[in-house]
């Protein structure tokens, strides 16, 4: 397997891995108690929301990474 895809499946999990472990908490801390809030009143669905903001963002920085400085400039 080349290194490139080697690196972004590992952000990807990674992503994952983040964004499960900062839902949970997220719904705990900053969760609705009325029910009003689809997302953040459900723990399931404030887990999976983490997930996908973590992958989003993993998979972000795996992509902006590989880019030079000096490409940028030119």
């Amino acid at each position: 397997m080349k290194p490139k895809i080697r690196r972004i499946r590992f952000f990807k999990i990674m992503g994952k891995v983040v964004g499960l472990a900062m839902g949970y908490p997220y719904y705990k801390q900053i969760g609705c108690n009325a029910g009003g809030c689809r997302i953040t009143s459900n723990s399931y669905l404030s887990v999976l929301w983490g997930m996908f903001i973590g992958v989003f963002d993993c998979h972000h920085i795996a992509y902006t990474s590989e880019i030079q400085p000096s490409k940028l400039i030119s």
